[in-house]
C-alpha cells in the first residue's frame, strides 16, 4: 500500500502582491480597488483572495479588516487567516461606516488556495476625492476630469464636495447627466460648493449639446458672458435647480435649440455686474418658476419665445427691466404669481418692444416700486391679456400702452397709486380693439385713465375709478376716439 501514498514535496509559491491600489469616497465611505494578481504555481487568478489592511493617517495601527469592518483604532496585530483572507475572489473593498473625511493608509496582498499569503502591496495614502463619479464609483480632484473620464455614460451622476473649483466645466454631447453639489444633497447649503470661471473664460458651465442633463446646489460665478450657457447645438430638456449664481454677465443663456429647459428654484444676484439673470432667447415650452432674480439690468429677457411659463418669480431691484420681451415672434408666453418689485430704481416691472407675435397672458403679479412702469408695451400687437393683477406706487404709469393695433385686454387688475404715481392706465397714440374692463384704479397723482392721440374701438367698461387728484378718465386735446365705448363705469 506503501507505494500509493504521494510522499513528493510540492513547493508551493507565495502569489505576488496587487498593484495599482486606488480608494474613492461614494456615500461617504471609502472604497478601495487594486488589479487582480495573476495565476500562482497552482491556484489560478479567480480563486485567488485577498487581505486588506486599513488606517487613517494619524493612527499608527493598522486595522486588518474583514469584509465589513469599519475603520477604527485596532491592537494592529496580524491575527490568522481564519479563511481564505477577508476579501473573497474580488478586487474591491468597501467600508462600512462613514470616515470619507479622513485620510487613509492601506495596503492589501494575495492569498492562494492553500492559505499561501503573498507579500504585501506598496502602502497607498489617499485623501478624499472631492469630485465621485457615483456609478463608476470614481473619484476625481476636478469636475473638468470628472467629464474628461472616457468611462462617463450618459445617466450617470457627479456629485461634488465642498470647495471652490476654479475651472471651466463643459458638458458635451451628453444625455441625463447629473451634476449636483454634495452639501446641498445632504443638508440644502449651496453657498459652499462654488464654480468660478477661470481667466477669459465665457462660460463658467457650457452644456454643449446635451439633453436631460441636471445642474443642481451650485454657486456659480466670474462667467465673463455666461454663468451656465444652454444655448450651443441641441440642448433641450435641461434642469437648472437650487443654485446660486452671482456676478455673471449673463447668469444663463439659453438658445433656439433649448427648448423645454426648466429653470427653477434659483437665485440669480446680479448686483452691479449684470446684463441678465436669465436670458431665455429664442426657446420656446421653458418654464421658468420659484426663481429669486435680483440685481443687473434685466430680470428676464425674451427675444421670439414662445409658449414659456414664467411662473411664481421673485424679480426685483433690476436697473432697466424685470422681464424685456423683444424682436418680433415673442407669443402665448404665460406670466402668473410673480412679485417684481423695483424697490424705487428700476424703471419697468416688464417691457415690450416692437413685437409681432402678441397673445401674452400676464395674471395674478404683483408689480410696485417702479420708476417708469409697471408694464410697458412700446408698438406691441395683439392680444395681450393683462387680467387680475396687482400694481402699486410705479412712479410713471401702472400700465403704459404706446402704439401698437389690435385687441388688448386689461381686466380686474388692482392699481393704487399710492399718491405717487402718476397715471393708472396710459395711452398714446393707436391702440385698436382694447377692452379695459372691471379694473379698480385709485389715488393716482393726475388720472385713473388717460388716453393720448388715436384712440379706435376701444371698450371701457365696468371700471371704478376713484380717488385720483385730476379725476377718473382724461382725454388729452390730442385725442382722437371712434366707435369706442365708455359704459357703466364708476368714477369718484
Amino acid at each position: 500500500l506503501d507505494r500509493y501514498f504521494n510522499n513528493q514535496s510540492v513547493a508551493n509559491l507565495p502569489p505576488s502582491a496587487p498593484t495599482n491600489l486606488t480608494a474613492y469616497g461614494v456615500g461617504g465611505k471609502w472604497v478601495l480597488r487594486w488589479n487582480k494578481v495573476g495565476n500562482d504555481d497552482h491556484t489560478s487568478s479567480n480563486l485567488i483572495r485577498y487581505q486588506v489592511a486599513v488606517r487613517t493617517q494619524a493612527n499608527t495601527n493598522f486595522t486588518y479588516a474583514s469584509t465589513n469592518v469599519a475603520l477604527a483604532t485596532h491592537n494592529g496585530r496580524d491575527q490568522s487567516h481564519g479563511a481564505m483572507g477577508n476579501v473573497p475572489i474580488s478586487n474591491f473593498f468597501r467600508t462600512s461606516v462613514s470616515n470619507i473625511s479622513r485620510t487613509i493608509v492601506w495596503k492589501v496582498r494575495a492569498i492562494d488556495s492553500a492559505y499561501k499569503a503573498g507579500p504585501w502591496s506598496a502602502l497607498r495614502t489617499n485623501y478624499p476625492s472631492p469630485v465621485v463619479n457615483l456609478n463608476l464609483l470614481v473619484g476625481y480632484q476636478s469636475i473638468t476630469n470628472a467629464f474628461n473620464d472616457p468611462s462617463l455614460a450618459n445617466g450617470h451622476v457627479i456629485e461634488v464636495a465642498p470647495g471652490i473649483y476654479q475651472e471651466n466645466v463643459r458638458i458635451l454631447s451628453r444625455t441625463n447627466i447629473t451634476l449636483r453639489a454634495k452639501s446641498y444633497i445632504l443638508s440644502g447649503v449651496r453657498t459652499n460648493t462654488i464654480i468660478r470661471a477661470t481667466g477669459n473664460a465665457v462660460q463658467a458651465i457650457d452644456v454643449n449639446n446635451s439633453s436631460r442633463c441636471v445642474i443642481r446646489g451650485f454657486t456659480i460665478t466670474r462667467g465673463s458672458n455666461i454663468g451656465i450657457n444652454l444655448s450651443t447645438g441641441i440642448s433641450r430638456s435641461n434642469l437648472i435647480v437650487n443654485n446660486l449664481l452671482r456676478s455673471n454677465y449673463y447668469a444663463i443663456a439659453c438658445g433656439e435649440n433649448s427648448d423645454f429647459t426648466t429653470i427653477t428654484s434659483n437665485v440669480f444676484d446680479g448686483a452691479g455686474y449684470s446684463t441678465a439673470g436669465i436670458d431665455i432667447g429664442s426657446a420656446d415650452f421653458c418654464v421658468v418658476s420659484n426663481n429669486v432674480v435680483r440685481g443687473g439690468g434685466y430680470g428676464i429677457v425674451t427675444t421670439s419665445a414662445a409658449y414659456n411659463r414664467i411662473i411664481d418669480n421673485v424679480i426685483s431691484s433690476n436697473d432697466l427691466s424685470g422681464v424685456y420681451l423683444q424682436s418680433p415672434g415673442n407669443t402665448n408666453n404665460y406670466f402668473a404669481g410673480n412679485a417684481f418689485d423695483g424697490k424705487g430704481y428700476q424703471n419697468r416691472g416688464a417691457e415690450y418692444i416692437n413685437l409681432t407675435g402678441g397673445f401674452d397672458t400676464w395674471t395674478n403679479n404683483v408689480f410696485r416700486n417702479h420708476t417708469q412702469a409697471g408694464i410697458q408695451f412700446n408698438n406691441a400687437s395683439p392680444g395681450y391679456r393683462i387680467v387680475n393683477n396687482v400694481f402699486s406706487n410705479n412712479t410713471g404709469a401702472n400700465l403704459t400702452i404706446f402704439g401698437g393695433v389690435g385687441v388688448q385686454v386689461v381686466a380686474g387688475n388692482r392699481m393704487d397709486g399710492g399718491g405717487m404715481t402718476g397715471y393708472g392706465i396710459l395711452i398714446q397714440n393707436t391702440n385698436r380693439g382694447a377692452v379695459i374692463s372691471n379694473n379698480k384704479i385709485k389715488s393716482h397723482t393726475t388720472h385713473g385713465m388717460d388716453i393720448q392721440n388715436y384712440y379706435i374701438s376701444n371698450y371701457i367698461v365696468g371700471n371704478e375709478i376713484f380717488s385720483n387728484t385730476f379725476g377718473g378718465i382724461n382725454f388729452q386735446p390730442s385725442a382722437r376716439g371712434k366707435s369706442s365705448r365708455i359704459i357703466r363705469n364708476r368714477i369718484h
